[in-house]
């Protein structure tokens, strides 16, 4: 019998919303913001509106450490991002940890997003492990 991925990728979904406290009583929420479309000929590119859709996650921290395994050379901020939202994250996003999609705004601090690895049995993507490059930006707010 096989495996309906499609229904455990909620399952995690679920799971993801579920964890919380005190503070974030409906889950974890983040927001990733998408580039737009652009248009336009290619010499005189115009940047398409951003989307912005609401994600949940769940963070830690990891050690990157030298080749011996004896020194740290860098801690990362690491999201498991859920991944049945209808879209993929990629290096190219920005993201929010804590922020839904209704509460950004102007004045929004996003993260820049250093790498994505999906977890991908059987071609469905489960969740995606997003690394966070330590950085923020502000974006000129469309929406």
């Amino acid at each position: 019998m096989a495996e309906d991925w499609a229904a455990i990728a909620a399952e995690v979904t679920e799971a993801l919303k579920s964890v919380s406290d005190v503070s974030q009583p409906s889950g974890y929420p983040a927001t990733v913001r998408q580039a737009g479309t652009p248009s336009g000929p290619a010499y005189d590119r115009t940047p398409g509106v951003p989307t912005y859709t609401t994600v949940w996650c769940v963070e830690t921290m990891r050690d990157v450490r030298d080749q011996t395994g004896t020194a740290i050379i860098r801690t990362e901020r690491v999201l498991m991002v859920s991944a049945t939202e209808g879209i993929t994250v990629s290096d190219d996003d920005y993201i929010v940890p804590g922020v839904e999609a209704d509460d950004v705004d102007a004045d929004t601090l996003w993260e820049n997003i250093e790498s994505v690895k999906p977890l991908s049995p059987a071609g469905t993507t489960l969740m995606q492990e997003v690394v966070l490059s330590g950085t923020q930006t502000k974006l000129a707010f469309e929406g």
